[in-house]
């Protein structure tokens, strides 16, 4: 019985090491999760001059841009079936739902919340 339990122990073990070495796409991989980012840091505006930064309101600053608003948005079920050339300023875009940003794409109807 000794004997047949590190058979079994054995092939088990090799069963996993076997199952933890398959390859998996970048977006199925959880371990995936700082691939070109940026580490976190502290929000920071650039000013025109000093007296404007000790305002300190940066929505005023000259170089400030705000993403908020209603951008084109077209969400796929798996990313083989997105649009190619989706990041070509050529791309017929006008068929893609708008949603607000910021928001949660999920409950503005794409994919599963």
């Amino acid at each position: 019985m000794k004997g047949f339990t590190s058979v079994l122990c054995g092939l088990l073990m090799a069963w996993v090491g076997v199952a933890t070495c398959q390859d998996v796409e970048d977006w199925q991989n959880s371990e995936m999760i700082g691939q070109h980012k940026e580490p976190a840091h502290a929000t920071l505006v650039p000013f025109a001059h000093a007296a404007q930064a000790r305002q300190g309101h940066a929505q005023q600053s000259p170089f400030f841009q705000s993403l908020n608003g209603l951008w084109k948005f077209n969400w796929v079920k798996h990313p083989d079936e997105r649009p190619r050339d989706f990041h070509q300023p050529t791309c017929d875009v006008s068929q893609w739902d708008e949603i607000p940003v910021p928001a949660n794409w999920q409950l503005h109807g794409h994919g599963t919340p």
